[in-house]
């Protein structure tokens, strides 16, 4: 039976990769079709453009804020999908099963790995790591991916995804939906908000809420910005607060400070003085202007205090500027708890994630476990080989780290220098060290020669790890430092292994 729920997605797409995560995690991935299709046919001749590489970063940012939990990558620049398309409708054809996995293989390659996916040697080795192996006609496969295209081209989706349609009422969704509003969406076929605004377009539109109790005033000021924003209006400071708090608040906020015989001003110190909106940019606007409104407007948290029926172009240029000046902000924090040279999250994010996961563990009395990880004898590989190799050495194996560590809820970082961390919620006992294994397994393919090692002739990696039932009374560094006195275990019995501690 066919599934009646389609998505439509393309590889170049973060929010299409972090979708098909999302189906994972929620064991749904069989249960929908997924339709691929060329969102940007002349992705290639833009493979290094700067301005696509700043596009991408943004995109991540957004990705990374609403799914901190995901494993992703920068990749050098939007790559032609159309030979990966080529390759999932043939196996769609073939076997539907394997054309599930064959998907997850090509966007954890290009997003996590970093490969080129329009490579038809890089896709021929996905192919025989999914277990496909029948061909089909190309003139099948052309018609089906022509069908595709045309589709979603001329459906209700106005060339944006990942885009979601429920095919017996034609109910549509577009963009990516936070994993309880898919199951939402799948469940029930409709979503009181049918838009998300993690989603891919030829040309992003910033979300604009207008808040006014002037009514005429509020659509007519819609009107003159409808074409430069996505524009909704409402009337009340308390509906204000509720779209602030929703999972995809709006990018920026026009207040009255009238709003409300005068609410206008302390709506703005709350949505300032909360953790989730204060760095929202807030507008004030005023029908009669005085230089002590908009003292107080300013010192309240206002981005902005303009008078009423002002120019509409002066208002839109002063809208870009603050939107721009956020999304610097955010990309620079974004950049901030990463480590430049591995991708991976650093030592800062790192301790806030324990702190997090710790005390989730707390509430719901799940075990959790931490890895400390060591490059066996780096000081004598980098004197031997030199820092240039030895920054290679740690990037290659910050991307096995990111692979083999990669399921949902699971956390990496390095922690600095040769040392990197992971959390693993949920895990014990032997699950934990087949995850080791793994990784010992994946850090041994790599084949790093180390000759100046008096132990091996290869990388190698200690790695200490305990697993406890969290407690509030205790601090979770105990966790850490205890991760770190296996680890200086494993290094004095002779390197190169695990030693693991469960504690109750």
């Amino acid at each position: 039976m066919e599934p009646l729920l389609v998505v439509y997605g393309d590889f170049n797409c973060p929010f299409c990769y972090a979708l098909n995560e999302h189906l994972i995690t929620l064991g749904l991935e069989r249960k929908v079709q997924w339709r691929s299709i060329e969102h940007e046919p002349e992705a290639d001749l833009h493979r290094m453009d700067p301005s696509i590489k700043d596009e991408l970063e943004e995109e991540l940012l957004r990705v990374r804020t609403k799914a901190p939990g995901l494993v992703i990558t920068l990749p050098g620049g939007r790559v032609n999908t159309g030979t990966a398309n080529r390759a999932i409708a043939a196996a769609y054809l073939s076997d539907p099963a394997r054309a599930v996995v064959l998907r997850g293989l090509i966007y954890r390659a290009y997003w996590i790995e970093g490969k080129d996916i329009s490579s038809p040697d890089v896709l021929q080795e996905l192919v025989l790591l999914s277990g496909l192996s029948s061909r089909v006609e190309d003139k099948a496969v052309n018609h089906l991916l022509a069908q595709w295209q045309q589709a979603w081209e001329q459906g209700p989706f106005q060339l944006r995804i990942p885009s979601l349609q429920w095919l017996p009422d034609q109910t549509t969704f577009l963009g990516l939906p936070l994993p309880s509003q898919f199951k939402t969406f799948f469940d029930q076929h409709a979503l009181a908000d049918n838009q998300s605004t993690l989603v891919c377009e030829r040309q992003s539109v910033a979300n604009i809420l207008i808040a006014d109790d002037d009514i005429n005033y509020a659509h007519k000021l819609q009107a003159q910005l409808k074409d430069a924003f996505d524009v909704r209006v409402v009337h009340t400071s308390a509906r204000v607060v509720s779209l602030c708090q929703e999972a995809e608040p709006p990018d920026l906020v026009l207040v009255s400070v009238s709003l409300g015989e005068g609410d206008g001003f302390e709506l703005c110190r709350h949505l300032k003085s909360q953790e989730k909106t204060t760095r929202l940019p807030i507008f004030l606007l005023a029908e009669d202007y005085s230089e002590e409104a908009e003292v107080k407007g300013l010192q309240y948290g206002a981005a902005d205090f303009l008078r009423k029926g002002g120019s509409p172009v002066i208002l839109q240029a002063r809208m870009k500027t603050h939107l721009q000046l956020r999304r610097m902000t955010e990309i620079l924090e974004v950049r901030a708890n990463y480590d430049s040279l591995t991708g991976l999250h650093n030592r800062r994010e790192f301790e806030h994630v324990l702190e997090n996961e710790w005390r989730r563990a707390c509430r719901v009395q799940a075990p959790l476990t931490l890895l400390f990880i060591d490059v066996d004898h780096f000081k004598a590989y980098n004197d031997h080989y030199g820092h240039l190799a030895g920054d290679e050495c740690l990037r290659r194996l910050g991307e096995v780290l990111g692979r083999c560590l990669s399921r949902s809820g699971e956390f990496v970082a390095r922690y600095g220098g040769e040392e990197f961390v992971a959390l693993l919620p949920g895990v014990e006992g032997r699950a934990v060290e087949r995850s080791v294994e793994n990784i010992q397994r994946m850090v041994e393919k790599l084949e790093i020669e180390h000759q100046a090692s008096p132990d091996y002739r290869q990388l190698s990696l200690s790695i200490g790890a305990v697993t406890q039932v969290p407690q509030l009374n205790v601090s979770p560094q105990q966790l850490l430092a205890e991760a770190d006195q296996r680890l200086y275990q494993a290094k004095s019995e002779g390197r190169n292994r695990l030693i693991y501690t469960e504690r109750p």
